[in-house]
Formats: structure tokens, C-alpha cells, sequence
């Protein structure tokens, strides 16, 4: 947060912040859950002795809100964090307003991009040097960096009339499984060679984001519709404590359904 706050530059001194201005960060509105995850803490986890799904985010209170609020005083700060989703910002002639913020990252206006996951791709003509970093540990005491695995990326769906469900099941397993020492080392190799010169860092910073994910369903379900009402919201005014009392219920009631419906296929 105090790094944040501290690039934000009104550029032209009018007063006024816009994309031109130097921003801390540009971002969508749905970053915030990740920091949460980030510092260790789930919003669900299996409770080993029932293996069922249990609600874990207020194990520890006081960190949760501490997190929370951190969070919220940089992505609620229009000077510091430019949401792309909030903005009517025009696209200038490119494709959508993400590309033409991206092109203003490329001039070295922002410091952090949470919008992009090829940047590689997206950055490799970029003049200046730009690296990967996973999102922060809460503490010199946390182990690792973890990263939540989006819900929203890299998922099919098959219909409900198959024929033979297992064999469909075993061959999409296959296909993960070859797919990791086939496809990924050739992703590798094409993606961080940029400028003719290997990226070796990004390829170890890539492989440990890869190896420290967090899946979690209570974000995947949004469960109680806390992630979106709650967690991504930017009002300085929600007490994520008294939201989470509030929601409780129906965060249970949720899970509850979610069992119901896996049992019924």
C-alpha cells in the first residue's frame, strides 16, 4: 500500500487524473480477492475430518480485516489505481479501452498491469524492461507467494448426455496430463524469447506462480455473492466483518445447494 501510493503522479499538475497521468496501477475490478489469497488466507477449504467444504475466511479475523483494508485504501483510491472497468475511457483507434491502456503501460505511465495474463505476448515490443512478479506475501513469516487461480480462464464444459462419462473422463485426464511435459515446454520456449534473448527470470518466476496456486471454490461459486458484493467492491464504507456475519447463512446455504446439485448428476 505505501508503495502504491507513492508513484501516482498528477503529470500536467491540472489537478485532474487521467490515463495520461502516472499511475501506481492499472486494474480490473476484480483484483482484490487475489491479494486476499495471496496473504494466505481461504475463503473455503476441505475440513479434513468430514472432507466437506467448509467456510475458512474468518479463521483469523483480524488479519482478514487487515488485508481487506489495506486493499481496499489503494483499489478505492481513483488516484492511485486506474480501474479500466470503472472508466469511460475512449480506445483511442485500437481495439477496446485494455489495449489502449496497455499502450500507456508501454510508455511507462503505470507501474503494476493486474489486467493482462500474456504479457509476454502483449509487452514484448515494450522499449523498456518489464518483469513478473507473483501478488505479495502478507508477512516475512508467510512461506510462499501464493496466486489464485482465476475461475474464469482455461474451463470447458461437456454436455450431460454422454455416453460413457468415464471413458470421456479418463481421456481429458490424459490429455492434462501429456499436455504438461508436451505443450508447456514448447509454450515456454516460444513465449519468454523475446528480443532474441531467453527470459530465463520470467520462466522461473512463471514456474513459481505455477507450482504455488490456490484454488478456491468459495471465489469460484462466489458464494453468498461475497466476492463480487464484498470483495470486490470499492466502497471505503463496507465493514467486511459485519458483510461476512450478514452472509453467513447463505455463504452455508450455498454450499449446501453445491453438494445437492453435484449429487443429483
Amino acid at each position: 500500500a505505501v508503495l502504491a501510493k507513492a508513484i501516482s503522479v498528477d503529470v500536467d499538475n491540472d489537478g485532474n487524473m487521467t490515463e495520461m497521468d502516472k499511475y501506481s496501477q492499472i486494474s480490473g475490478h476484480t483484483v482484490d480477492s487475489y491479494f486476499i489469497t495471496s496473504a494466505g488466507i481461504r475463503f473455503t477449504e476441505m475440513d479434513p475430518t468430514t472432507n466437506t467444504l467448509r467456510v475458512a475466511l474468518m479463521d483469523n479475523p483480524d488479519k482478514l480485516v487487515s488485508v481487506y483494508e489495506k486493499t481496499k485504501s489503494v483499489f478505492g483510491d481513483a488516484s492511485v489505481n486506474y480501474c479500466i472497468n470503472c472508466s469511460n475511457v475512449d480506445a483511442h483507434g485500437t481495439s477496446s479501452k485494455y489495449e489502449y491502456l496497455r499502450t500507456l503501460f508501454k510508455q511507462d505511465l503505470y507501474l503494476f498491469d493486474y489486467t493482462s495474463d500474456d504479457v509476454l505476448v502483449i509487452y514484448k515490443d515494450m522499449e523498456s524492461e518489464f518483469g513478473i512478479v507473483p501478488f505479495p506475501k502478507y508477512d516475512s513469516n508467510q512461506e510462499v507467494y501464493n496466486s489464485n487461480y482465476p475461475g474464469d480462464f482455461n474451463l470447458f464444459g461437456l454436455p450431460n448426455i454422454l455416453i460413457n462419462e468415464e471413458r470421456t473422463g479418463a481421456i481429458i485426464e490424459d490429455m492434462n496430463y501429456y499436455s504438461s511435459f508436451i505443450l508447456i515446454p514448447v509454450w515456454y520456449d516460444t513465449l519468454l524469447t523475446r528480443r532474441y534473448t531467453r527470459d530465463d527470470e520470467s520462466e522461473a518466476t512463471l514456474r513459481y506462480i505455477k507450482e504455488n496456486r490456490v484454488y478456491d471454490i468459495g471465489l469460484y461459486y462466489d458464494l453468498g455473492n461475497f466476492k463480487s458484493e464484498v470483495l470486490w467492491a470499492k466502497s471505503k464504507t463496507i465493514n467486511i466483518t459485519r458483510e461476512f456475519d450478514r452472509r453467513k447463512n447463505a455463504i452455508e446455504a450455498a454450499i449446501k445447494i453445491i453438494y445437492k446439485d453435484f449429487a443429483q448428476q
